[in-house]
C-alpha cells in the first residue's frame, strides 16, 4: 500500500494519482445553478459542468465519476486588451493536396476495382442548417463562455505510459518480454538506472540480444552523468550482442545501435566488427536482403535520431540504394547524438569508396539539417570532404543543399548545386561492361581474389554505382528546387553509370536458358575447353561453370535492382511520367544487348499503379498493356489514393491477404506502409485518425512501429495530449493488443524525451 504521495497505479487508478488532494477538490456540477454559472470541461474526458466563478485558479474535481484523471484546475481569466479582447485566430490551410482523378483509365483494369472504393467527400451545399433553440427564460442564470482548463502535461504522460508498461509487464501475456524491454529503456532515459537492470533481469531465459538496446540507452544516460562505471553497460552489451540471429530486422537495430555507442567510447573495432560489409544471405535474393538492411537503417535512424517522421525521414536522398546501410544509420546516429565531429570520423571508416561516398552523403544531410546557416555548414562541409572522391563530394553537396533547401534557403542552395554539378562533372564517363562469353565465365573459377572470383571475373563497379548515385541524388535536389529541366538528363547519366556494374539482366537470364539444357551446355564447354569429348571432364566443367554463372546472374541482378530503385524513387517522388519516358528511352538502347527491358519488371507495375493514386492518367494509359499484378504496390498506392477521404477498406483487404500469406517481403511492404501512414499524419493533422487507421493494420509488427512513431511524433509536435486523452490507459484501450499498447506506451516516453527540441527535414513528395 502507498502512503500519502506514494500512490501504487492498479485498475482504479491508472495514472498514481495522489487520491488525498481529490478529497479537498471543490466537485464540479454536472448542472447549471444559480451558484454555478461558470461552465468548464474536463480535460481528460471532456465532460462538461459548471463551478462557481470565484473558483477560478482553483482545483476541482470532474463531473463524471467514471474520469480517470478527475483533478483539474480552473483556469484564470486573461486579461483582455484595450481593443476589447482577444482577436481570433485565422483557419490554418492545408499543406498538402493529393490530386485524385477517378475518370476511366484504359490501362489499369486491374486497379480501378480498387481504387474506386471510396466515399464521396460531402457536399456543403446539402448542409442543413438547423435553427438554434431559443434562449432560456429570464429566471434561468445565464451560462458563460467555457473557459479552457490546463491540457495534460508531459511529465503526466510520461509517468502515465510507463504505469501502462508496468501493468503490461505483471500480466500472463507470452508478448509481455516487450513491456520489460520498453520498461528498462524508459527508465534509462530518466536516469532511474537501477529500475532498468531490474527490468532487464525479466528477460532472463529470452533472446540475449533483446537486452542490447535498453543496455545502449543505460550507457547513454550515464555517459551523460559522467558516471565513471559508464563501460559496464557497453560490456554488457556485447555480451547480449554475442551470436546475433542472421534473420530480422531486430538484430540489425540491436547491432547498429551498439556500434554507435562503442564509437562514443572510443571502441572502435569492436563497433566495425558489429557493422560488417553487406554480403548476400544463402535464401534471400538481393532485393530482400536490401529491403531488411534498409529497413533496420530508417528505423534506427528515426528512434535514436529523434525523426518520427518516418517518411520526412526516409526522402532524405542519401539514403536511396545505400552500399552499407548499417555505416550510414550509424552515421546518421552519432551525429544527431551531437557527436559530429566522431560521426566524420567513423563515416571515413566506411571500407569502399562507394561505402565512405553513401556515409558521407549522410552526414553532410545531417550538417545540412542543422547548420545554424548556410555558409557555416559550407565551411564545415568543405574540410571534411576536400579528401573524398568525386562522386562523394557531388553526393555531399547535393545532400547538403536538399536541407538547407528545406531550412529556407532556397537560393543558397541553388548556388551550392554548382559545387555538385562541378564534382558529378569530373568524373569520367561510363563504359558499359561486356557480357562475358563461357569460356571467360568458366575460368573466373580459378581467380584467386575471392570477391572478384565471386562476381565472375566482373571488375568492381564501386566508383561506377557511386557516381550513378550522385547523378540521382542531384536529380532530386533539382526536384526539389522546382527545376525538372535536368532531372531527365541526370537520371539518364546515373543509369549509364549503372551500365558498369553488371551485363543487362535479360542477357544473362538467356544465357541461363541455354544452360538449362545439360546436353547442349556440357557440348559447348567441351568445345570451348577442348576436353575432345572427356564425359568425366565435361560434367566436372559444368558443374563449375554453372557455379560461376550463378555469381554472374546474382550481379546483373544488383545492377536490375539497383536501377529500378533510381527511377521508382523518381516515379515516388510525385513524377511517375518522367520515370516512365526514362523506362522507354532505356528499352530502346543501342545496340540491343544494353537494354534491360526495364518495361517488363515490376517497376512498370509501380509506375502505372504510383500514376492512378496520382491521378496521372495519361501516364497510366501510356503504360498501356503492363500487367498490374504486385499486390504490394496496388494495397500501398490505395491507401495514397483515399487519403482523402481516408476509407481504407479495400486497400486494408488486400493487405490483409498479403501479411496472411506469408510470401511477401515484410521489410519492403513494412517501409512503404510506414511512410503512407506517416504521410497520412501529416495530411490530416490529427494523430487520432492516424490511430483509428493503424488499430486496423493486420499484422501486429508493424502495428507496434507504427503505434511507437505515432504517439513518439504526436508528443513532439505538440498533438499528445488531445491523441493521449484517446489512447490512455483506460475502458477504450483495454480493447487494443498487447503489443499495441506497449508500444503506444513507450512512443510517448520517446516521444517526451525528444520534445521540445523535434528535427525537421523535407517532404518531398507530391502524392
Amino acid at each position: 500500500m502507498g502512503g500519502r504521495g506514494n500512490t501504487v497505479a492498479d485498475e482504479e487508478n491508472p495514472f498514481d494519482i495522489d487520491t488525498s488532494v481529490l478529497q479537498k477538490a471543490i466537485p464540479v456540477s454536472p448542472k447549471a445553478t444559480k451558484q454555478r454559472t461558470l461552465e468548464v470541461k474536463c480535460p481528460m474526458c471532456e465532460t462538461i459542468g459548471f463551478v462557481a466563478p470565484q473558483h477560478q485558479g482553483k482545483g476541482v474535481k470532474c463531473a463524471n465519476p467514471d474520469c480517470k484523471h478527475p483533478y483539474f484546475d480552473v483556469p484564470l481569466p486573461k486579461k483582455e486588451s484595450a481593443d476589447g479582447g482577444l482577436k481570433k485566430k485565422k483557419g490554418m490551410s492545408i499543406g498538402q493536396v493529393i490530386g485524385i482523378v477517378v475518370a476511366s483509365i484504359a490501362l489499369v483494369g486491374t486497379a480501378l476495382w480498387y481504387f474506386v472504393a471510396r466515399v464521396a467527400p460531402e457536399d456543403p451545399n446539402n448542409v442543413v442548417n438547423v435553427p438554434k433553440p431559443p434562449g432560456p427564460p429570464e429566471d434561468e442564470p445565464k451560462k458563460q463562455a467555457p473557459v479552457a482548463v490546463k491540457r495534460i502535461s508531459l511529465d503526466e504522460i510520461r509517468q502515465g505510459a510507463i504505469n501502462e508498461l508496468v501493468r503490461l509487464g505483471s500480466t500472463p501475456d507470452p508478448n509481455r518480454g516487450l513491456a520489460y524491454r520498453f520498461l528498462a529503456e524508459s527508465y534509462a532515459g530518466s536516469g532511474q538506472a537501477q529500475k532498468g537492470l531490474d527490468e532487464l533481469k525479466k528477460l532472463e531465459g529470452s533472446s540475449p540480444y533483446f537486452q542490447v538496446e535498453p543496455l545502449v540507452r543505460l550507457y547513454l544516460q550515464a555517459r551523460k552523468t559522467k558516471a565513471p562505471d559508464a563501460g559496464k553497460f557497453l560490456d554488457l552489451a556485447l555480451k547480449a550482442a554475442e551470436n546475433l540471429p542472421k534473420e530480422g530486422r531486430a538484430p540489425l537495430d540491436a547491432a547498429s545501435a551498439l556500434a554507435a555507442a562503442l564509437v562514443l567510447a572510443d571502441r572502435l573495432p569492436e563497433a566495425q566488427a558489429l557493422t560488417p560489409a553487406p554480403r548476400l544471405s544463402e535464401g534471400r535474393t538481393p532485393a530482400e536482403e536490401s529491403n531488411r538492411l534498409d529497413f533496420s537503417m530508417l528505423w534506427t535512424a528515426a528512434v535514436y535520431g529523434n525523426m518520427f517522421d518516418f517518411q520526412v525521414l526516409s526522402e532524405i536522398p542519401a539514403w536511396l540504394a545505400s552500399p552499407h546501410p548499417q555505416h550510414a544509420a550509424v552515421t546518421w546516429i552519432l551525429a544527431s547524438w551531437g557527436e559530429s565531429e566522431k560521426a566524420l570520423a567513423w563515416a571515413k571508416t566506411a571500407g569502399s569508396v562507394e561505402a565512405v561516398d553513401g556515409s558521407l552523403a549522410v552526414w553532410a544531410a545531417h550538417l545540412g539539417m542543422t547548420a545554424k546557416s548556410t555558409s557555416e555548414g559550407v565551411l564545415k562541409l568543405e574540410a571534411a570532404i576536400s579528401d573524398a572522391s568525386p562522386a562523394g563530394q557531388s553526393r555531399a553537396w547535393a545532400n547538403f543543399a536538399y536541407q538547407r533547401a528545406v531550412a529556407g534557403d532556397a537560393a543558397g542552395a541553388k548556388e551550392l548545386m554548382a559545387k555538385a554539378d562541378a564534382a558529378l562533372n569530373s568524373i569520367p564517363a561510363a563504359s558499359p561492361v561486356a557480357m562475358p562469353t563461357v569460356r571467360q565465365i568458366y575460368d573466373s573459377q580459378s581467380i584467386s581474389n575471392l570477391e572478384q572470383r565471386e562476381r565472375a571475373g566482373l571488375p568492381h563497379a564501386g566508383s561506377q554505382r557511386s557516381a550513378a548515385l550522385a547523378a540521382a541524388n542531384l536529380a532530386v535536389l533539382h526536384l526539389k528546387l522546382g527545376d525538372k529541366a535536368p532531372v531527365e538528363a541526370l537520371l539518364m547519366k546515373g543509369l549509364d553509370y549503372a551500365e558498369a556494374i553488371a551485363p543487362a539482366l535479360p542477357q544473362v537470364a538467356a544465357l541461363r536458358a541455354r544452360e538449362s539444357n545439360a546436353r547442349a551446355m556440357e557440348a559447348e564447354l567441351d568445345r570451348e575447353l577442348g576436353l575432345k569429348g572427356n564425359k568425366t571432364k565435361s560434367f566436372t566443367a559444368l558443374t563449375q561453370f554453372r557455379r560461376q554463372l550463378t555469381y554472374l546472374e546474382k550481379e546483373s541482378t544488383k545492377r536490375d535492382q539497383f536501377e529500378r530503385e533510381l527511377i521508382r524513387d523518381i516515379a515516388y517522388r510525385g513524377e511517375p511520367g518522367l520515370a516512365w519516358k526514362v523506362v522507354q528511352q532505356r528499352d530502346q538502347l543501342d545496340p540491343p544487348e544494353r537494354r534491360p527491358m526495364l518495361s517488363q519488371t515490376p517497376l512498370a507495375s509501380y509506375i502505372a499503379v504510383t500514376a492512378v493514386a496520382q491521378g496521372d492518367t495519361a501516364t497510366a494509359n501510356a503504360t498501356g498493356k503492363t500487367k498490374i499484378d504486385d499486390k504490394i504496390d496496388l494495397a500501398i498506392n490505395g491507401i495514397v489514393f483515399n487519403m482523402k477521404s481516408g476509407n481504407f477498406a479495400a486497400a486494408l483487404n488486400e493487405l490483409k491477404t498479403i501479411y496472411r500469406a506469408g510470401t511477401y517481403d515484410r521489410n519492403r511492404l513494412d517501409i512503404a506502409l510506414l511512410r503512407r501512414i506517416s504521410q497520412f499524419h501529416t495530411f490530416k493533422k490529427n494523430p487520432e485518425k492516424v490511430f483509428d487507421l493503424i488499430k486496423e493494420l493486420p499484422d501486429p509488427q508493424v502495428q507496434e512501429a507504427a503505434m511507437y512513431l505515432m504517439a513518439a511524433r504526436a508528443v513532439v509536435e505538440d498533438q499528445a495530449p488531445e491523441l493521449y486523452k484517446l489512447t490512455s490507459p483506460d475502458r477504450m484501450q483495454r480493447s487494443l493488443s498487447f503489443v499495441e499498447r506497449a508500444a503506444l506506451a513507450r512512443g510517448y516516453v520517446a516521444g517526451v524525451e525528444a520534445a521540445p527540441k523535434p528535427q525537421a527535414v523535407a517532404k518531398d513528395s507530391k502524392k
